[in-house]
């Protein structure tokens, strides 16, 4: 499931087929000839330089009824930015050079202008992904850890409690891989039931999170709930089996002697 936050606008636009419709923009009004779909944030590249509703207009259109409304002192005809897409990471110097020799061009060699590649901008936002990304792995492994002590001073407390019990399962003819296995899985379905509230309350923060704010989205998909449940089981799992071979190593008759 994607967890994306959508704006009025958008949904609107999922209601309502604008193609052939008349829009209004700055007091002008256009016809809609296309309606655009952008891809995923998380599948595309430029997502923190994208705007969340985006209308494109002809040039010359653009230049003859919208240029200037905001700002009296620019020229209809000054263009304050154009974004190209190379189509691939190979054909970019190419392109670049073109365009620059294009701009020096048309500018007459004055560098009144100023390139920009997104592809440092790209690098410098997946930087900032990483450092976060170890951050939330850093707090993740401690909180394991944790839970997986928590877990193993239950089952520590919960064995001592149920010594009598133990010889009583020994004395029938229980062995000692029978009590292994008993105090294990009772660890496991506590961690797998950690693991599953703990993903509640994610859900339920993941939430709020998308509501306030659009660049805090996350992608979610089916696997990583199974995952989550999968971490919870194996920490249970892990940290369970030093007090459950304890257990298994009791002796009955001093076991059934204990009060």
């Amino acid at each position: 499931a994607k967890w994306w936050t959508q704006s009025e606008f958008d949904k609107f636009i999922v209601r309502n087929d604008l193609l052939g419709k008349t829009v209004q923009l700055k007091g002008q009004l256009f016809t809609v000839v296309g309606v655009l779909k952008n891809p995923f944030r998380d599948k595309d590249p430029r997502w923190f330089t994208r705007e969340w509703v985006q209308v494109y207009v002809p040039l010359t259109s653009a230049q003859r009824y919208l240029a200037g409304s905001g700002d009296s002192s620019r020229s209809s005809e000054a263009i304050e930015q154009i974004q190209i897409d190379s189509g691939s990471e190979e054909s970019f110097a190419g392109a670049k050079r073109r365009i620059e020799a294009l701009l020096d061009s048309l500018h007459r060699g004055e560098k009144d202008y100023e390139l920009e590649d997104f592809r440092e901008q790209i690098q410098n936002q997946l930087s900032e992904m990483r450092k976060e990304a170890v951050a939330i792995l850093t707090v993740g492994i401690i909180a394991i850890l944790a839970g997986g002590v928590g877990i193993m001073n239950v089952t520590l407390a919960t064995i001592f409690s149920r010594i009598r019990e133990i010889g009583i399962r020994r004395a029938l003819g229980a062995t000692r891989g029978d009590i292994l296995i008993q105090f294990v899985t009772e660890a496991v379905m506590l961690g797998l039931l950690g693991g599953a509230a703990g993903t509640l309350l994610g859900l339920a923060g993941l939430r709020w999170l998308g509501e306030g704010d659009l660049d805090k989205i996350r992608a979610l998909q089916w696997w990583h709930f199974l995952a989550t449940l999968g971490i919870a089981g194996a920490a249970g799992f892990l940290f369970s089996l030093y007090p459950a071979y304890q257990a298994s190593k009791l002796d009955p008759v001093e076991a059934l002697r204990h009060e």
